[in-house]
């Protein structure tokens, strides 16, 4: 349950055998482990998945629980894809009536939203009140992936991770970036930039804004590696 609520997983590439010190057991064993050296049993892959499921099956029954004591519901859903490469969604399987369903929402993928052959037309041929509403996170993440294919947002976003790289390559510079931050801001605490990932929007995000918050401080830095040691990378950083 503890690994659930912090989405974190179980399995690791060797799930069989023994415990162990050897890298790779997962998380399950390798907590067992750490706890107690004593010989222990049911720890296989088939064990853990078998816990698992009877996770799965007390969280559902409580939440389908709470949704009939409600009586009316929605559905909120990801498409799920199995093994062979077809998308599925499990909607009448759990004891809910589908004339208490009011709403529906969904992706941008058109086996979801599309409007004559999607799974939400098909739930309003069986129950009309079932209103369909586009995820927002979506649309915010559409609308972000193709802000970011704009020339000056790519610019920008070039920028940024070029000084963040620049900084981050050598010690030195490091040190340096560290004392324009304390120069420009006496009070602040974290004195490293972050890196922009490349998958996270939300790390990428917190990048950007600790960006401008440093902009003065991370053209003191520029402005003295310039001084200091000219190199054409540092001048055109600076420009």
């Amino acid at each position: 349950m503890l690994w659930g609520l912090e989405n974190v997983p179980l399995r690791g590439h060797r799930d069989d055998g023994e415990l162990s010190d050897e890298i790779g057991q997962g998380k399950f064993r390798a907590l067992l482990h750490f706890h107690s050296s004593k010989k222990r049993s049911y720890l296989s892959k088939t064990t853990q998945n078998q816990l698992i499921e009877c996770c799965h099956t007390i969280i559902m029954k409580n939440v389908i629980n709470k949704v009939k004591e409600a009586k009316y519901y929605a559905v909120l859903a990801d498409e799920t894809t199995d093994a062979s490469g077809k998308e599925q969604l499990k909607l009448n399987r759990v004891g809910l009536q589908v004339e208490n369903l009011i709403g529906q929402s969904y992706d941008e993928g058109a086996n979801m939203s599309e409007k004559f052959n999607g799974v939400q037309t098909r739930l309003k041929e069986i129950q009309p009140l079932a209103v369909y509403m586009h995820r927002s996170a979506h649309k915010l993440n559409l609308a972000v992936v193709k802000a970011c294919s704009l020339s000056n947002v790519c610019n920008m976003m070039g920028v940024v991770g070029s000084v963040t790289n620049f900084v981050r390559d050598l010690a030195k510079r490091l040190e340096l970036i560290k004392e324009a931050i304390l120069e420009k801001h006496p009070k602040k605490k974290s004195v490293k930039l972050k890196n922009l990932s490349d998958t996270r929007w939300l790390e990428r995000h917190d990048a950007l804004l600790q960006f401008k918050e440093l902009f003065d401080s991370i053209v003191l830095f520029l402005k003295e590696m310039d001084r200091s040691s000219p190199s054409s990378e540092s001048a055109n950083l600076l420009v």
